[in-house]
């Protein structure tokens, strides 16, 4: 899929969306994500997100029937992320918990799709607009001293993600962008962000890795 098309793509999944709700693993229950944390997700941690779309209808010649310019129907699809090295128990919680509130308010309006990481459902990935962060571990585990964040794409722009792996020299390849993270001391959360661009790096991937490395890591 070509860049612009990838790209329109996404701005259509997203016209569609109404709304998005979302929520983590905090122990043996689900708690609602902090804003500040939607895009950046973790290896050892489970997601739930409830996403509300606007549908039309149908008329009885097969036109869509709009009223006042907006369709008159929705879908809730509700996305299970879990974590590489996350145990099944978040999906077992999610089962007895908040797919039975779900249900109960939306009944056949609802959708439940469970996905892993890296292997996400390309319009669920559409929605974070290819800022989408997996970090190594746990959320609010003390991070290493030293992290590396490599970005890929997998042929398509809306498969963009930028994944922690081990900070090796290594592991570095000229057709991508990789991200350094760098503390200053051990006890510092503050440090030195780098950012690593191979030589047959495309642009575009070079504009998202600086604006991530910006928004997400510089802080």
């Amino acid at each position: 899929m070509l860049f612009n098309e990838a790209i329109q793509l996404m701005q259509d999944w997203n016209d569609d969306l109404d709304q998005m709700e979302s929520f983590v693993l905090e122990g043996k229950k689900f708690v609602r994500l902090p804003e500040d944390e939607l895009g950046q997700f973790f290896s050892k941690d489970c997601y739930v997100f409830l996403c509300r779309y606007w549908v039309p209808i149908d008329d009885e010649e097969g036109n869509e029937d709009v009223s006042d310019g907006q369709p008159e129907d929705f879908q809730c699809i509700v996305y299970f992320w879990q974590g590489r090295d996350a145990s099944n128990m978040g999906w077992l919680t999610f089962t007895f918990s908040l797919e039975k509130q779900f249900k109960a308010m939306l009944g056949e309006k609802l959708e439940v799709i469970r996905t892993h990481q890296q292997q996400e459902n390309i319009k669920f990935l559409s929605h974070f607009k290819r800022k989408f962060v997996i970090h190594s571990g746990k959320r609010k585990e003390k991070p290493p001293p030293v992290q590396l964040y490599h970005l890929r794409s997998n042929g398509s722009a809306l498969y963009s993600r930028l994944i922690e792996i081990k900070p090796d020299a290594r592991n570095l390849n000229s057709a991508f962008c990789y991200i350094l993270k760098v503390k200053f001391d051990q006890e510092d959360t503050n440090g030195i962000v780098y950012l690593w661009v191979g030589s047959k790096t495309e642009q575009e991937d070079i504009k998202l890795a600086e604006e991530i490395a910006d928004d997400m890591f510089n802080d």
